[in-house]
Order: structure tokens, then sequence, then C-alpha cells
């Protein structure tokens, strides 16, 4: 039955849908007006639930005339607006208006639980998932629009290989993805974008509901499309809710049993014009004055013939006369969309052939496109070299069948000078009379020459293009406008050429400054390490001697040994630093039983620990392998060992501790008593020479052992972590890949090392 009223309705044109809203709409309604379901009063439950919830935020789709949209005051008004108003008035309540930009937002803010109801929506299969829906206050077909010159009858079927505009999460979208998805679907933002794309072309149809399809291609002023056909849907607005309020639903029901019948149609009266087409009227008219043309033909005689002949002589000619200046009107508007579709398509492909290319490719192809665009044989695009005398040299030349080479040639003289000096410069024929020295022009028989600027982001030239021909031009208003489009696209490449450049030479620059830092620190490793170790070598003889010497003399004696060990500890690990830094550093794999790398670590700090009254515990007692370089990973060690001792508190403990993770990783946690690190210093642990304030203290250091540390871990495929609680003490993890899993022994337990 819908069906054949669409098909009615279609048929008439638009005005005939006009007429047949009412008539739909009449027949939607029959149902509530023979079940008698008005009423006027909520349930206490009702009350109480609306109490509850105070606000209730509706969110109209902003561009959806004439059903609803905000005006130019941010009214919310519309076919949608006035029902909600009359359900506000009748059932005492109100609702806080969100406005969106569009109705994808709409959509997505509903799905979130931050707009709770729509004011005129289409229930699908995707939105029942998250609202739900009031019986359809409103219903209308979704049609299928074309140019006129497309004259037969297409329904979706049809429509297979063509480019479908349709706006994005309206009804019909839903409705065309899980009933046609072998539709090529053009998704736009709005009516206007799809009424506009199938108005120049670029696409080939528009399905979409009639009411709004109308609405804007008049006020638009859109004369160049017509409708095909039906859709198979049909638009069945009703108001929508969250689906977890059912309660808020159920209020919408009663609210729209409320609105009577003489409610509805001043609705109707205000947003749609029922009023009888012009055609009617016109018509009616005509058989009026037919009929006095024959009462009183009938005894006009011989002179009303006559003066009725020179009156139709005379509105033949003025009518002739109009029709002439119309197709005038018409052939220079067909002109004028041709020519801006076509623009519009060279833009398209010139930025889809470019999207891609960089540096040469990219100019070669601008190149060759600004030739295609202009139907010429030569295009070129050329870099200011040398502006003082005006030297410039071709990025790309295309002479109408390939690329030629490199050209650098002195501007002065030629249309290329006209060009970098004045701006647009354009000779559609007869450029060799303004320019008879240019030998260029005279060995290609050039004809006509069009050339603009390449300017910087201050508007000084940097370059220039043109293209060239042997035969004339076409001077269009338009070309202008095409070349500085080519010109933004070749400056932006430009921009980004010399951007690179710079990034090139400041990473050679810092390569080169590396190399020399890295050159610097080894020799003069070297020449610290020659005296130094004369100082501690000397300083231990003296060791052996003591019985010669007195209580502060030893002092002395151990505070320069002490001091020459830590100096010589900066330095290995600032040369250490160095090598990983300029990538020098080489690491030997092997595969290392992990409790005996973390024993003899242990062992070095046996004596220190005893010095402090530390405890220290070693529960390492996997029988593991660990791949890793022996030498590095037991730097790691001793210096997370070191660390632990020397920032622990007087008696403390410190635990040692090991376990496999996800089958392939084995981790190592050193754990302290000590003083703890702060969260914010945390941040930065692992930067060079950072002490984290106790570089004054008693405690010495260097302040990038545990740089090296992270940076050495990171070689041997593992990672370093920390963990700690001012206060408390801290824990140092690192993890590294295992190699493979030994027998267990029956003599491994935990150790404990005390004072």
């Amino acid at each position: 039955m819908w069906a054949r009223l669409h098909k009615v309705i279609l048929k008439q044109g638009n005005s005939g849908w006009l007429a047949g809203v009412l008539l739909l709409q009449g027949l939607l309604l029959l149902p509530s007006l023979a079940a008698g379901e008005f009423s006027n009063a909520l349930t206490e439950a009702e009350k109480s639930w609306l109490a509850d919830h105070p606000v209730i935020r509706l969110a109209p789709d902003p561009q959806f005339l004439p059903l609803e949209f905000f005006d130019v005051s941010g009214n919310y008004v519309g076919m949608a607006a006035d029902y909600v108003s009359l359900i506000e008035n009748k059932l005492g309540i109100r609702f806080q208006r969100v406005r969106l930009n569009n109705w994808d937002e709409v959509l997505d803010q509903a799905r979130k639980r931050q707009v709770d109801m729509w004011g005129a929506a289409v229930p699908t299969p995707q939105r029942l998932e998250y609202m739900s829906f009031t019986k359809p206050y409103l219903q209308l077909p979704a049609v299928v629009l074309v140019r006129r010159k497309v004259t037969e009858e297409l329904t979706l079927k049809e429509l297979r290989g063509m480019k479908v505009a349709i706006i994005s999460g309206y009804g019909i979208h839903d409705y065309i993805v899980n009933n046609h998805p072998q539709l090529q679907l053009e998704v736009v933002p709005d009516i206007v974008s799809g009424l506009r794309k199938v108005s120049m072309g670029l696409a080939d149809a528009m399905v979409a509901n009639v009411a709004l399809a109308t609405y804007y291609i008049e006020k638009e002023g859109i004369t160049n499309l017509r409708i095909a056909g039906e859709s198979g849907f049909e638009y069945q607005w009703a108001l929508a809710s969250r689906k977890d309020w059912p309660e808020l639903n159920a209020v919408l029901e009663k609210g729209l049993r409320q609105i009577t019948p003489g409610e509805r149609r001043a609705i109707y009266k205000k947003w749609i014009n029922l009023e009888r087409p012009w055609s009617e009227k016109i018509r009616e008219l005509g058989i009026v004055a037919l009929g006095f043309l024959v009462i009183f033909g009938m005894g006009g005689g011989w002179m009303w013939y006559r003066s009725m002949v020179r009156t139709v002589e005379r509105k033949t000619a003025d009518l002739k006369r109009e029709l002439t200046e119309k197709g005038k009107v018409e052939e220079a508007l067909r002109k004028s969309e041709k020519q801006y579709r076509d623009l519009f398509y060279q833009l398209h492909s010139l930025a889809q052939s470019t999207a891609a290319d960089t540096g040469n490719e990219f100019f070669q192809s601008l190149a060759h496109h600004l030739a295609l665009s202009f139907n010429v044989k030569y295009a070129f695009i050329g870099k200011l070299v040398d502006p003082e005398i005006g030297m410039v040299t071709t990025l790309a030349f295309w002479n109408g069948s390939g690329f030629t080479g490199s050209l650098t040639y002195e501007i002065k003289n030629t249309p290329c000078e006209q060009v970098i000096r004045n701006g647009w410069c354009s000779f559609p024929e007869n450029v060799l009379e303004g320019f008879p020295e240019d030998q260029y022009l005279i060995d290609l028989n050039i004809e006509s020459y069009m050339g603009i600027p390449i300017l910087d982001g201050s508007g000084v030239p940097i370059g220039h293009m043109g293209v060239m021909d042997d035969k004339p031009i076409t001077d269009a208003p338009t070309n202008q406008m095409i070349f500085s489009l080519f010109a933004s696209r070749a400056f932006a490449e430009m921009e980004r050429q010399a951007a690179v450049e710079d990034l090139l030479r400041a990473k050679d620059s810092a390569e080169h400054a590396s190399q020399a830092k890295t050159q610097f620190l080894s020799r003069m490793s070297h020449e610290l390490r020659t005296p130094l170790n004369a100082i501690l070598g000397f300083g231990q003889l003296m060791q052996m001697r003591k019985e010669a010497l007195d209580q502060d003399q030893i002092q002395c004696l151990d505070q320069i040994i002490k001091s020459g060990n830590i100096l010589l500890d900066l330095i290995n690990d600032v040369l250490d630093l160095s090598r990983i830094e300029s990538q020098g550093l080489e690491l030997d794999f092997k595969d290392l039983p992990v409790d005996q790398v973390v024993k003899n670590a242990i062992g070095l700090f046996i004596p220190t620990a005893r010095e402090k009254g530390i405890e220290i515990t070693n529960r390492v007692s996997d029988r593991v392998e660990v791949r890793a370089d022996p030498l590095r990973l037991n730097q790691v060690l001793v210096n997370l060992v070191s660390n632990a001792i020397k920032y622990n508190s007087k008696n403390g403990t410190v635990f040692i501790e090991g376990s496999i993770i996800e089958e392939s990783r084995y981790r190592l946690k050193v754990t302290d008593s000590g003083i703890g690190i702060a969260s914010d210093q945390l941040k930065v642990l692992f930067e060079p020479f950072e002490r984290l304030g106790k570089e004054f203290s008693e405690i010495d250091g260097t302040g990038i052992g545990l740089t090296i540390s992270e940076s050495l871990m990171k070689m041997m495929g593992g990672s370093i972590q920390v963990e700690s609680v001012p206060g408390e003490g801290s824990s140092f993890i690192v993890e590294l890949p295992v190699a493979k899993e030994l027998p267990s022994s029956p003599y491994s337990s935990p150790s404990s090392l005390s004072s």
C-alpha cells in the first residue's frame, strides 16, 4: 500500500509529495485515534522518575530542515521542535537543548550517554542497540536523485556500479549498508554537500528523504536535478531516548498521544505549504476564461478576432525574444558549469597524483599535470639560484613526450624575468614579439606563454613555473587560480626539501661533534691514566711501608689512593659512556649461569658490607643461563650492588632475588633498606651525572653508573627498572633473555652474608 502511494507522490513531483505528506500522516495516525490512546496524567512512578532526573538532554540534528534545526538566533525550531514543545507544555517538563556540530556527533554522544534523547530519528538495527523509540509521528519516503540528463527510472538495484552520495549516520545510510552492501557509497556530512556533488557530476546519484531533498534543492537554487525513483526505504521519524531509561520512553509516548489532530495539522501548515499548486489555479482560470471566450466569441465579431490575432502575434514575438535570452543564459550557465567542473577534476587529479611523490619525482609529476591541465606541449618548474643576476635552474621540464635534463639559464630579457619581477604573466599568443632575444622561444617556435612566481612565506620569489606551446593558449579567467594552486604545491615541496637539507646538515654536524668528542675523551683518558697510574702505583708502594709513616701520613696516603681510584672509575665510566653513544662498544654474547654471575658480583663487596654492618642475602639459586656479555653484565650488577650498599641505612639489608618470567625472560631484583628515592626524582634517575642532590654528601660516586647500566641492558636485549618508597628503600629490577634452563643442583640454596 505504501509503495503505491509513494509512486503516486513521486509522479506528481515536488508539489505532489507535499500533499502526500498529509495523506500518509493521516493513515499513520488512524490506529492511535481509533484506540483513543490520549491520556492527560502521568503515573506517580513516572512523576517520581522525572523528579529524580531533572535534567534530560535533547540533542537535535542541527541541520535537518524542515524537521529540526537551529535558526540564526540559536533557537531549536522545526516540525520536531514544535512536537517537543507541545509535549513539554502538556506534561509540565522541560528538556535541555544541546547543540552539536553534526548528526555524526549526535550519534556518538548518544552512544557515550552524554545526551539522553533525539527529537526526530529513524530506528535502525545499529541505533536500537542503545536507544528506544516511540511510535513514529511522521513518515516520508527516501528517493533517488539524479541529474536531469539521466532519463531512466532507477531503484537501488540499478545503482550498482554508480557512485551514490549518502548522508553519514542517517537511517538510509544504515539501511543501504545492511541491505545493499554492493553499492559504492560516497559518504557526505550533510544534504547540501551531497546535492552539489550530484549536480556537479562528482557523484552519479544521491538517496535522501524527499522532504529534506526538495527543501534544499529549492533553497540552494539547484536546477539540474530530478527524482528518478524510490529507494524502498521509508523514513518513520520518532522520538528516541536512552535504552537504559525505559521510563523516559513511556513518558514521551504519553506526550505524543496527548497532541490533538488539530495541533498536528497546525504544525504541518506551518512547515509544509499545502496550498494548491499554481498549475491548478491556472487551469481553473483557464476554464473560466474559456467559458467567457465562448460566450463573448459568439457575438464579438470580426474586430475582436483581429484584436486577438494582433495580441497573439505580439505575445508570440515577446515569447520568442524571452526564449532566446533564456537560451543564451542557459548556454552561459552550462559553459560556466563545465568550466568549473573541469577545474575541479584537474585539481582532484593533481592532489591524487602527487600525494605520494617527493623530490624530483614530485616536481616531474607536477610539471606533467600542469601541461595536461592546459593541454600544452611544454611545462616547467624552476628554482632561483642567484637572485642578483637572475639565474634559474629547472627542477623539471616536460617537453611533450618526456622530461628534459636540468637547465640553468639567465632570465634577462625573457618572459620568466617578467614573472619573477611582476608576478602572474599571460601571453596567449605572439609571445616572440615581446621577447625577440629569447633564444629558447626561438628554438622551440613558441607562440604562447603563461607563468607565475613561486613565493616563500614572506612573499619573496624563490622560483617560478610556467607553460608554453607552439599554438595559442586560451586565456580563461581561471588560469591564474589554477597556476596559484600548482605554485602552492611546489612551494610546499621546496620548503620540505629545504627542511630535510637542514636536518641532514645538522645530523652531519652532530655526528662530527660526537666523533670529535669520542676522540677527545679517548685521548684524554689515555693522558689522564698515565699520571694517575703513577700516583696509584707510588701510593701502593708507600702502603707496603706503612711502618715508616706516622698516623697522619697514613690517613693522607689512604685518601690519595681512594681519590685516585674514584678518578680512575670516573675516567672509565666516561669512556664507556662515550663508546656507547658513538655505538663503538662491542659486546661478546655468551650463555652465562646466572647464579654464578650474581655470586661473583656479591663477592667483591663482602668486606665493604661488613664494615658498614650490612647483611647481603643472595636468594638466586635458579639453574638458568642468560644470554649476555659477561663483562658488561658483571658491570651492571656491580653497580647495582654497590649503590645498594652505599645508599643503605646503618645495619641495613640487601636482598638479591631471581625468577623466570614469560618463559623466555629472567628477572633479577636487587632490594635495599636504604633512604629510598622520591617519585619526582625517579624521572631523572638515569640521566648522566645525576646524583639526586648527593653531590656534596660523603657518599662517593660519578652519577653515570646507572646511565651506563641502562644503556648496557638495552644493548644486551634486556631492561632495567626501579621501584622505590622514600624512607623504606629501593628495588632495581633487570631482565634478560633466557638462554636455557639447567638441571637443578641439590646444593643450591639461598646464602646470607652478615657482618
